[in-house]
C-alpha cells in the first residue's frame, strides 16, 4: 500500500475552474522581414555550405528540437544519424558532443539495427527532457531511447513501427509505418507522429516503454488500413511536420496539398476534419496567404505560428495561429517580400538571412526560432539570447501514487526562483496523463489552461515560488504505470541552470475498491494554543489514513483521527482515505477562525451621560475603566477640541491595558443653540425715491454665540415699480435661530417728458413720406422717450399735412409737439435708355416696341410715338417718343427705324456628293443629277449660274460642281457637292506562312474583281507579274494591278515565320535537360555517333550514363532544330553498366518492375526526384526482381540508382 499520497478533490472546498483562454506571451523575440540569422551551425560561418560528414557538419540537417534540459538534438536525412549538443553551443560551427544512428562523427553507416539507423527525417525531446524520439525515415520506423545518448552509437531501448530492431519493411494499420518524419510529445503525453508516404498522422495516447505498441488513432484516414491521398479536411497528401498550440490546437503541414491545417482540438476518433486551412488546397503559389509544399511547422511559447515553406524558400510567420481559412501571415523570413521564391536569394550565394529548402522549424525556452535545411546542411538560429540571468526551478510533489480505476489523483507542481533578479516571462506546462479525466485545479498565480497544458506565471521575484495542484480522476483503465510532466518552456532571462526545469511523476493504475462517501469532521472556531481533534468518520472500504496538515503549532494521533494544536499561522487539514490498493476521496478543512482568549478593562460607569452646551464646550471630563492586569485606566478621547459643531457630537473613549487587550466606550456631547438675535433697532425708517432703489443699508442684530449679525432681504434690486414695497430683514445665527423686521421703499414719479428740439422742422418731399424719424424728449425716470405721432403713412397727398408727436413716461405723464410735412412734385421723367437704337429690317416694320422713362414719383412711364405703320420704304425713317408723369411734367426722345435687304436666297434640293464608277475610256464617267433651286425673302426674280450640266464627262478622282443664285439687292447665295469617280478593281488575297523559321515556303495567290475584267500584275517593281507568287521567305511584298480601262489599285501584304526553337541545354550532374519545355518531341543523340540511338532518349530530360558530347533535336509541330554539342565527363567509379538493367512498364503509373544482374550482390536501391530529394530505399535485398512503387509522387522522371558491391548501374523512370 503506498504512503504519501497528497490533494485530490476537495468536498469542503470553494474551487474556482478555469476560464479556456490562449496563453499568450508578449516580447519574447522581436522578427522582421528577412532578418539575418544571429547564429549558425553545420558551417563555420554563414557564407559556406560545406557538404562532407564531420563533428562541426549537419549533412541533410532536417529537423531539431531542444529539450527542457537544454539538449539540442538535429536529426541528419544524410547523415543517417542524430547530432546531440549536451548544451546549447553559443558560437558558430561548434561541434557536437554525441552521435546516434551512426558509430562516429567520421563514417556514414546506413543500416538496420538498434545503433544504426537510415535517413533520420525527425526527431522531439519527452516534456521532461530525460527520452529521446526519432523518426527513422528509411527504415520505417520510430526509435525511443529511454534516456538522453551519451555515448556515439548508442542504442535504443524501444522501437515503434516495426515488431524488431531489424525489420525496416513498409506498411498501413496501427502498428506499422511508412516512411515516418514529424513527431511531437504532447505535455500530457502523447506522441504525434507523420506517417508521410501513408497520407496519415498517428496519435500514441503515452510514449511507449515497449516495443511495437500500436497507436491509438489516426488523422488523414478514416481508418488505419488505409493510405490514399486527398484534399479533403479530413483527408492529408504527404503531411510532414506537426506541432501542438499554446490553446491546445493542432497543426498539421499537408506538405502535397500546399497547406497546413489546423485542429482546433487534438482529435480523439479516427478520420477527423480540420477547422482551419492556411494556404490553398492543392495550389503551390508564393503569396502572402500561399504556400509551396510547407513542411516545418511550430509554435513559440507566446503563440506565433512559423511556417517553412519548403518550396517557396522561406519561412512564414504568424503573430497569432489563424482562425480563419487562407489568412495572411504577418512577416517573412528567408526573402525580402512574399512574392519572391530565389534560392539562397538574391543571388545565389549563400548568407546570413537566405535560404533554400528550408525543412523544419522549432523554438527553445527563449523564443529563438531553430531553422534546419537538407540542402542547405545547416541549422540558422534567430533571435539573440537574453542576456540577463536567473535560475527557475520545477518540481513535482503532492503525488497520488497508487490509483483505482474511479479514484481520484493528483500532484503539485511548484516553481521556485533561485536566481537574484525577478524572473518574467514565464510559462510551464504540466498535466495529468491524457488517460485520465480533469476535474479542477487551484493555482496560487497566473493562468493554467488544461487542454493544452500551458500554466502563465508572467513574473516571479527572486526567491518566489508559485504552486499548482491538478485534480482529476481514473477511468476505465489497465493496470500499470503511466507518467505525468512538467516543465519550463518560456523564460525571458537565461536560465544558467537547466538541469531543474523539468521533473515527472509515475501513477501506479491498480485493481481494487476505491474508499467511498465519508465526513471531516472538527470545528474551525478555535483559539491560539488550543488543541482540538479533527476524525474522518463514515468512510468505506477504508483501511488506512494518510493525513497532510499545514500550518499547526503541532499534530498528534494515528488512524482516522489527529490531535491538532493552534498557533498563529493558518491551518489546512487535507486527508485521504486508502483501501488495500488504492485511494480514494480527499476531504479539505481550512478558512480556520484562530483567536486568542484575553479579557479587556471594564468601564466604571456602564453608561455615560450627556455633555450639554449652547455654543461650545472646551474641555472634557476623563471616565475610567477596571483591569484585571492594570487596575484604573484613565480613558482617552478620539475628539477635537473646542467641540463647536451644532448637533451631537459622538466621541470614543478608549480604554488600553497595554498589553493589546482595549475597550471602548461613548459618550454624547450635544450643542444646541436656542435663542434668535435681537434686531440693534427697534423700527426701521421708510425708504422713499421718485424712479428707483438700487441698493439697501442693511440693519444689523446682537445674537448670544454669534454677536453682531447683519440682517439679509427678501428684496430683489433694483426696486421700480411705483408706489409702496415692504421688504422684509432676516437675522439668522447659523444654528436654526432667527428674527425678522419689515421697512417700506417708497417709489412715486410725478414729473412729465421734457422733449428734446424745441420746434420741429419741416419734412419735404416731391411726391411721398413713408416713414418718420421720431423726435425724442427727456423723462426723470425713463430717461429718452421716443415720441409716437397720428399720422397715416405714406403721406401721398401734393400739399402741407401738420402730424401730432406725443411722449409718454408710463407712469401718468405725457407732453406733445406738432410737426409739417410738405410735398410738392417738380420732376420731369428721365428716359430709361439714353439713346434709342435704331430698328432694322430688310422688307417692313409693322409694328413698335414702346420705350419707357422713370418718373420720380409714378415709376415707369410708357412712351407713345408719332409714325405711321406698315414703314416699307428703303432707307431711315425717324419717330418721335413722349413720356407724360400726369403732373404736368412731359420729356421726348426720337428713335431711327432703318430698312435694308441683307439676305442671300435660300437653296433648296442641293443634290449631295456623287460616287461613279468609272465607265469609259481614261478612267472616267458620265455622271448626271437633279439641278437645285432657290427662293429670297423680299423678290421672286432670280439669277443662277453653273459651273457643269448634268450628263458632263468627270475624270477618275474628285470634282466640284458650283450653283450661284443672285437676289436684286445683289444678294448671292451657292450651292456646290463633289463629283467622284473610283474604280471598282478588288484584290482579294489567299496567303501561306512560312512554317518552320528560316524556310522559303510562303506564298501569295490573288483573286481580282471589278473593273472591265482585264488585268495585269507588277509585284516589287517588275520582280513577278503573275497573280500568285510562291516560294517566298518571311517578309513584305508590293503589288499593282492595272484594268482595261486603265484603272489601276495598290495593295501590299506581309509574310511571317514562327520564332526559332529555343535549343538551350542546361547540364546538372550526369541529367542534361532541354529548357525548351513547349516542345511536342525530343530525341537526344551522341554527336560523335550521331547515327547510333541512344537508349531513353525521346524525354526532356536525359541521364548520361558515359562520358561523350550530347545533343538534342527538338520538334516543334512539324519543325526539328538541333541543339549545340554539351560535353558531360561521369563521375561514376566503375565501369559504366548501361543497358543491363530493365524497367517494365516506362512510363508507368509509379508502379513497374526492376530487372537486375542476378550475378552481383545488390547493395541499395535509391530512387531520387529531378531536384534529388530521395523518394525511396530498398536493402536487403536477395532477388534480381524488384517491384519499384513510387505512386504516392507526383508525375515526372525519376531517376533509379542500383549499388552493387563492385559498380553501379543508373536508369530512368518515368511516371505519367
Amino acid at each position: 500500500m503506498k504512503k504519501n499520497l497528497l490533494l485530490t478533490k476537495p468536498n469542503l472546498f470553494f474551487v474556482l475552474f478555469l476560464l479556456f483562454m490562449p496563453v499568450v506571451l508578449f516580447g519574447q523575440q522581436n522578427y522582421s522581414n528577412f532578418m539575418n540569422a544571429s547564429q549558425v551551425l553545420g558551417q563555420p560561418d554563414f557564407a559556406t555550405i560545406n557538404d562532407t560528414y564531420n563533428q562541426s557538419s549537419l549533412l541533410g540537417a532536417t529537423y531539431s528540437a531542444v529539450s527542457s534540459k537544454g539538449v539540442l538534438a538535429v536529426a541528419l536525412q544524410q547523415g543517417c544519424g542524430v547530432f546531440i549538443w549536451n548544451s546549447f553551443p553559443t558560437t558558430n560551427g561548434a561541434p557536437a558532443d554525441v552521435v546516434i544512428g551512426n558509430t562516429n562523427f567520421t563514417t556514414i553507416t546506413d543500416g538496420t539495427s538498434e545503433s544504426i539507423m537510415s535517413t533520420s527525417d525527425g526527431v522531439a525531446f519527452s516534456p521532461d527532457g530525460n527520452r529521446l524520439i526519432v523518426s527513422d525515415a528509411g527504415n520505417n520506423r520510430v526509435l525511443i531511447w529511454n534516456s538522453i545518448p551519451t555515448t556515439n552509437g548508442q542504442e535504443a531501448d524501444v522501437v515503434i513501427g516495426q515488431p524488431i530492431f531489424t525489420s525496416s519493411a513498409e506498411g498501413t494499420g496501427r502498428r506499422s509505418l511508412n516512411r515516418p518524419t514529424g513527431l511531437f510529445v504532447t505535455t500530457d503525453g502523447r506522441l504525434i507522429v507523420t506517417d508521410h508516404n501513408n497520407n496519415r498522422v498517428l496519435i500514441w495516447n503515452a510514449i511507449p516503454y515497449e516495443n511495437n505498441i500500436p497507436a491509438d488513432v489516426v488523422i488523414g484516414q478514416n481508418d488505419f488500413n488505409s493510405s490514399g491521398s486527398g484534399t479533403g479536411l479530413n483527408q492529408l497528401n504527404g503531411p510532414y511536420g506537426v506541432w501542438v498550440a499554446p490553446d491546445g490546437k493542432l497543426v498539421v503541414s499537408d506538405h502535397f496539398n500546399h497547406r497546413v491545417l489546423v485542429y482546433n482540438t487534438i482529435p480523439e476518433t479516427n478520420g477527423a476534419s480540420a477547422d482551419v486551412v492556411v494556404g490553398e488546397t492543392s495550389t503551390a503559389r508564393t503569396r502572402i496567404n500561399r504556400l509551396r509544399n510547407p513542411s516545418g511547422v511550430s509554435l513559440s511559447p507566446d503563440g506565433k505560428l512559423f511556417i517553412s515553406d519548403w518550396g517557396n524558400h522561406r519561412v512564414l510567420i504568424f503573430n497569432e495561429i489563424p482562425t480563419t481559412n487562407g489568412a495572411n501571415a504577418d512577416m517573412v523570413l528567408g526573402q525580402p517580400d512574399f512574392t519572391a521564391r530565389t534560392q539562397f536569394n538574391p543571388a545565389g550565394s549563400v548568407d546570413a538571412r537566405n535560404m533554400n529548402y528550408p525543412y523544419n522549424v522549432a523554438n527553445d525556452i527563449n523564443g529563438r526560432l531553430f531553422l534546419s535545411g537538407r540542402y542547405m546542411h545547416r541549422l540558422m538560429i534567430f533571435g539573440d539570447a537574453p542576456t540577463e540571468e536567473t535560475d527557475v526551478a520545477i518540481t513535482i510533489s503532492g503525488v497520488t501514487e497508487s490509483v483505482c480505476e474511479g479514484g481520484q489523483v493528483s500532484f503539485t507542481v511548484t516553481l521556485t526562483n533561485h536566481g537574484e533578479i525577478e524572473a518574467t516571462g514565464i510559462i510551464a506546462t504540466a498535466a495529468l496523463p491524457h488517460s485520465f479525466n480533469y476535474e479542477y485545479h487551484e493555482a496560487d498565480a497566473g493562468t493554467y489552461n488544461h487542454l493544452s497544458g500551458y500554466w502563465n506565471v508572467k513574473a516571479m521575484a527572486p526567491g518566489e515560488s508559485k504552486s499548482l495542484t491538478i485534480i482529476g480522476n481514473v477511468p476505465a483503465a489497465s493496470p500499470g504505470n503511466l507518467t505525468a510532466y512538467a516543465n519550463l518552456i518560456a523564460l525571458n532571462q537565461l536560465d544558467y541552470n537547466y538541469s531543474n526545469n523539468s521533473d515527472n511523476t509515475s501513477f501506479e493504475i491498480s485493481i481494487g475498491d476505491v474508499p467511498q462517501g465519508g465526513n471531516l469532521n472538527g470545528p474551525t472556531e478555535v483559539f491560539v494554543n488550543q488543541t482540538v481533534t479533527y476524525s474522518l468518520e463514515g468512510v468505506e472500504n477504508a483501511v488506512d489514513y494518510i493525513w497532510d496538515i499545514k500550518g499547526a503549532a503541532s499534530v498528534s494521533g494515528s488512524g482516522n483521527s489527529r490531535d491538532v494544536t493552534f498557533g498563529t499561522s493558518p491551518v489546512t487539514i487535507k486527508v485521504f482515505a486508502v483501501s488495500e490498493s488504492c485511494t480514494g476521496n480527499v476531504f479539505v478543512l481550512s478558512g480556520f477562525n484562530i483567536t486568542e482568549d484575553s479579557t479587556p478593562p471594564v468601564p466604571n460607569i456602564v453608561e455615560l451621560p450627556d455633555i450639554n452646551s449652547e455654543c461650545s464646550v472646551f474641555e472634557l471630563t476623563a471616565p475610567t475603566a477596571t483591569d484585571d492586569y492594570a487596575g484604573t485606566i484613565t480613558g482617552t478621547h478620539d475628539a477635537e477640541l473646542p467641540i463647536t459643531a451644532q448637533g451631537t457630537k459622538v466621541i470614543t473613549w478608549t480604554y488600553d491595558d497595554g498589553h493589546g487587550n482595549t475597550s471602548t466606550q461613548q459618550q454624547n456631547v450635544v450643542i444646541e443653540d436656542v435663542t434668535a438675535p435681537v434686531p440693534d433697532v427697534a423700527e426701521l425708517p421708510d425708504i422713499t425715491a421718485e424712479c428707483m432703489v438700487t441698493e439697501l443699508t442693511a440693519p444689523t442684530a446682537t445674537d448670544n454665540c454669534a454677536g453682531t449679525i447683519t440682517g439679509t432681504h427678501n428684496a430683489e434690486l433694483p426696486i421700480t415699480a411705483q408706489g409702496t414695497t415692504v421688504i422684509t430683514w432676516t437675522y439668522d445665527d447659523g444654528h436654526g435661530n432667527t428674527s425678522t423686521q419689515q421697512q417700506n421703499v417708497v417709489i412715486e414719479d410725478v414729473t412729465a417728458p421734457v422733449p428734446d428740439v424745441a420746434e420741429l422742422p419741416d419734412i419735404t418731399a416731391e411726391c411721398m413720406v413713408t416713414e418718420l424719424t421720431a423726435p425724442t424728449a427727456t423723462d426723470n425716470c425713463a430717461g429718452t422717450i421716443t415720441g409716437t405721432h397720428d399720422a397715416e403713412l405714406p403721406i401721398t397727398a401734393q400739399g402741407t399735412k401738420v402730424i401730432t408727436w406725443t411722449y409718454d413716461d408710463g407712469n401718468g405723464n405725457i407732453s406733445t409737439q406738432q410737426q409739417n410735412v410738405v410735398i410738392e412734385d417738380v420732376t420731369a421723367p428721365v428716359p430709361d435708355v439714353t439713346e434709342l437704337p435704331d430698328i432694322t429690317a430688310e422688307c417692313m416694320v409693322t409694328e413698335l416696341t414702346a420705350p419707357t422713362a422713370t418718373d420720380n414719383c409714378a415709376g415707369t412711364i410708357v412712351g407713345t410715338h408719332d409714325a405711321e405703320l406698315p414703314i416699307t420704304a428703303q432707307g431711315t425713317t425717324v419717330i418721335t417718343w413722349t413720356y407724360d408723369d400726369g403732373h404736368g411734367n412731359t420729356s421726348t426722345q426720337q428713335q431711327n427705324v432703318v430698312i435694308e435687304d441683307v439676305t442671300a436666297p435660300d437653296i433648296s434640293q442641293c443634290p449631295e456628293n456623287i460616287v461613279a464608277v468609272a465607265n469609259t475610256a481614261g478612267c472616267s464617267a458620265i455622271v448626271y443629277w437633279n439641278e437645285p433651286d432657290a427662293i429670297d425673302n423680299c423678290t421672286d426674280n432670280l439669277t443662277v449660274s453653273r459651273s457643269h450640266v448634268p450628263g458632263d464627262i468627270f475624270p477618275l478622282g474628285d470634282t466640284e460642281v458650283v450653283y450661284t443664285f443672285t437676289d436684286q439687292a445683289g444678294n448671292k447665295a451657292t450651292c456646290s457637292f463633289m463629283v467622284t469617280v473610283v474604280s471598282d478593281l478588288q484584290i482579294s488575297p489567299e496567303k501561306e506562312m512560312v512554317l518552320c523559321y528560316g524556310n522559303p515556303s510562303g506564298s501569295i495567290s490573288l483573286t481580282i474583281s471589278g473593273g472591265n475584267g482585264s488585268y495585269s500584275f507588277n509585284w516589287n517593281d517588275g520582280e513577278w507579274d503573275e497573280s500568285e507568287w510562291t516560294g517566298l521567305f518571311s517578309g513584305t511584298y508590293q503589288v499593282e494591278v492595272t484594268d482595261g480601262y486603265g484603272c489601276l489599285k495598290n495593295s501590299s501584304f506581309a509574310i511571317s515565320e514562327p520564332l526559332p526553337i529555343n535549343t538551350d541545354v542546361q547540364l546538372e550532374g550526369n541529367v542534361l535537360k532541354a529548357l525548351n519545355i513547349n516542345a511536342d518531341g525530343y530525341r537526344w543523340f551522341n554527336c560523335n555517333f550521331p547515327e547510333i540511338p541512344v537508349a531513353n532518349s525521346e524525354e526532356i530530360e536525359f541521364v548520361a550514363l558515359q562520358y561523350g558530347e550530347y545533343a538534342v533535336e527538338i520538334t516543334v509541330g512539324n519543325c526539328t532544330a538541333v541543339s549545340d554539342c554539351i560535353s558531360y565527363f561521369s563521375t561514376f567509379a566503375g565501369e559504366q553498366i548501361v543497358g543491363s538493367m530493365q524497367l517494365i512498364p516506362n512510363p508507368s503509373n509509379g508502379v513497374a518492375t526492376l530487372s537486375t544482374d542476378s550475378s552481383r550482390e545488390i547493395i541499395s536501391i535509391q530512387i531520387y526526384s529531378q531536384s534529388g530529394s530521395l523518394v525511396r530505399e530498398y536493402r536487403g535485398l536477395s532477388e534480381s526482381l524488384v517491384e519499384i512503387d513510387i505512386s504516392d509522387q507526383s508525375g515526372g522522371v525519376y531517376i533509379i540508382e542500383v549499388l552493387y558491391s563492385d559498380d553501379r548501374e543508373v536508369i530512368k523512370m518515368i511516371i505519367r
